[in-house]
C-alpha cells in the first residue's frame, strides 16, 4: 500500500512538472544583475553564467528554479524511490562531502531558488518524510548522486587523433548513460551551460539543470574532459572530506591552460578524496604533441594505499599492454587512441564480463574501419556511440544515452545529440557549433 501511495504522488508529481515545463515555452531570459542568460541555440537551451561563484549559482538558481526543484522533488524522488533509499540518510551522507571553492556557488543557487518561487513552491516532501523548504543538503544530495550511487551507470568514450585523422586533429567522442524516470523529466532539464567566470577560463559544459561539476565539458583552450563512473573500485580509505567527482574534474578542467598536458591533472586528483571510484577521460589539441600529451584516462577510487595513491593515470602508451584472457584481449597495437568504460585497466587488471567489457571490445572493433580511410568523422563516432548505447529495456531497466556528443578541441567546435521524446541521445539531432557561439549575446 506504501508503495502505491508513492507511485501516486510521483504520477501526480511527473504531471504538474511537464505542466510546468510546457509553459516556459522557448523564451529568452536575462538575470536581474545582467550577469547570466538563458536562451535557445537552434533548439538547445544554453544558460550563460559569469561572475563570482556565488553570483553564478545565484543566476543557475534564479533562471532555472522551477527545473531545479523538478530535479530534486520529481527525478530525485524517483531516484530514492527506486532503490529504496532512505532520504534522510542520503542527507546525512552530505556532511561527509567537502565543497571547498564551489560551496558559495551552492549557497548562491538556494538563495536564487528564494528569490524565483514564492515559499509555497519551495517546499518538498520526500518518499515516506514530512515536508520541508529545500536547503543546502537537498541540492548537495542532487550534486553528490554520482558519488553515492557509483556503480549503476554504463558511459563510454573515445578519443582518436594523428593517423586516424585527416588534419591530425584529435575527436573525443562520449556517451552519457543514465537513470531516467518515467515523466522524462532528467531527459527534458539537459542544459548547456557556458561558465564565463571571473577567476578563470571560460568552459562549456553539457549536463542537466541544478548541476555544478563537469560531466561532458570543454575549455576555451580545447581541453576536454568526460566523466565516467566505475564498476570495479576499491571502498574509500576517507570517511570525510569527500569532493564529489564531478566537482574534482571541475576543478581539473577549471586549471587548464594552452600549455597543460593531461599529467596536469594528477595533483588537483590526488588532493581530492572521493567517495565514489570515476574514470575520468582528458583530451587536448593534437598538434606539437606527443601521443601522450594529447589524451589521457585518468583512473580514480578512494583507495589512498593503492601503490597510485588516490589515481592510476593511464596514459596512449599503455595501449599495447592492456589486459587480456582467453576470452578478451583489451589490447590496441596504436597509440593514437584511448578507449575508455566503466572498468579500470590499468589501477585494476581484472577483466570483467559484458556489461562493461563488451563495449570496450565493440568501440575497439569499430574503430578500425572508421580509421580505414585516414578520418574518422562526426557521424562515424556517433554511429560507434550509437553501437554501445543504451535506452530503456526489460533486461536494463530505465537506463538511457542522456547525451552523446563529440567534441573537436583543435577547431573547438562541439557536436551534440541530445535525448528527446524518450529516444537516447545518439538517435537525436545533430546539433553543431563552435565554443564561441554559447557565448555570443543573445
Amino acid at each position: 500500500m506504501k508503495r502505491v501511495l508513492r507511485f501516486s504522488v510521483l504520477i501526480v508529481l511527473l504531471w504538474l512538472a511537464a505542466a510546468g515545463a510546457a509553459d516556459e515555452g522557448h523564451h529568452a531570459a536575462v538575470s536581474p544583475d545582467g550577469k547570466a542568460r538563458l536562451f535557445y541555440l537552434d533548439g538547445v537551451r544554453v544558460l550563460q553564467l559569469s561572475g563570482s561563484h556565488y553570483e553564478m549559482g545565484y543566476n543557475h538558481g534564479y533562471l532555472l528554479a522551477r527545473e531545479i526543484m523538478d530535479m530534486i522533488t520529481v527525478y530525485g524522488f524517483f531516484v530514492v524511490d527506486y532503490f529504496g533509499l532512505d532520504y534522510d540518510e542520503l542527507l546525512v551522507k552530505q556532511k561527509q562531502f567537502a565543497w571547498g571553492e564551489y560551496g558559495p556557488e551552492l549557497e548562491g543557487m538556494l538563495a536564487g531558488l528564494r528569490a524565483a518561487l514564492p515559499p509555497e513552491k519551495l517546499l518538498i516532501a520526500p518518499p515516506g518524510k514530512a515536508p520541508h523548504a529545500v536547503g543546502l543538503d537537498d541540492l548537495k544530495g542532487m550534486n553528490t548522486m554520482g558519488d553515492w550511487l557509483a556503480g549503476l551507470v554504463s558511459c563510454s568514450s573515445f578519443s582518436v587523433w594523428g593517423k586516424g585523422r585527416a588534419d591530425g586533429s584529435t575527436l573525443l567522442a562520449r556517451n552519457f548513460d543514465w537513470l531516467i524516470d518515467p515523466g522524462n523529466v532528467a531527459m527534458d532539464r539537459q542544459v548547456v551551460i557556458a561558465y564565463a567566470p571571473d577567476y578563470g577560463p571560460h568552459w562549456v559544459n553539457v549536463t542537466m539543470a541544478g548541476d555544478l561539476g563537469c560531466i561532458s565539458g570543454m575549455n576555451e583552450y580545447g581541453a576536454s574532459a568526460m566523466i565516467h563512473v566505475s564498476l570495479n573500485g576499491y571502498p574509500p580509505t576517507d570517511d570525510a572530506g569527500f569532493v564529489p567527482g564531478t566537482l574534482a574534474l571541475r576543478r581539473v578542467i577549471e586549471s587548464l591552460r594552452p600549455a597543460s598536458t593531461p599529467a596536469a591533472a594528477l595533483p588537483p586528483l590526488r588532493d581530492a578524496p572521493q567517495m565514489g571510484q570515476y574514470l575520468y577521460h582528458l583530451c587536448f589539441p593534437a598538434p606539437g604533441r606527443a601521443d601522450d600529451d594529447v589524451a589521457g584516462v585518468f583512473e580514480y577510487d578512494g583507495n589512498g594505499r593503492h601503490r597510485d595513491g588516490y589515481v592510476t593515470y593511464r596514459r596512449p602508451a599503455d595501449n599495447p599492454r592492456l589486459p587480456r584472457n582467453r576470452f578478451r584481449d583489451q589490447r590496441l597495437d596504436y597509440t593514437n587512441t584511448l578507449i575508455n568504460v566503466n572498468h579500470y585497466l590499468k589501477r585494476k587488471t581484472e577483466i570483467p564480463q559484458l556489461y562493461s567489457s563488451g563495449r570496450y571490445l565493440t568501440i575497439k572493433w569499430m574503430l578500425p574501419k572508421a580509421k580505414a580511410d585516414g578520418n574518422v568523422e562526426v557521424d562515424e563516432a556517433r554511429d560507434i556511440m550509437a553501437a554501445v548505447g543504451y535506452q530503456p529495456s526489460l533486461f536494463m531497466g530505465p537506463w538511457i544515452t542522456l547525451h552523446t556528443v563529440v567534441f573537436e578541441p583543435q577547431t573547438r567546435r562541439l557536436h551534440l545529440f541530445l535525448a528527446q521524446d524518450g529516444r537516447p541521445g545518439y538517435d537525436g539531432k545533430r546539433f553543431d557549433a563552435p565554443f564561441e557561439a554559447f557565448f555570443a549575446a543573445q
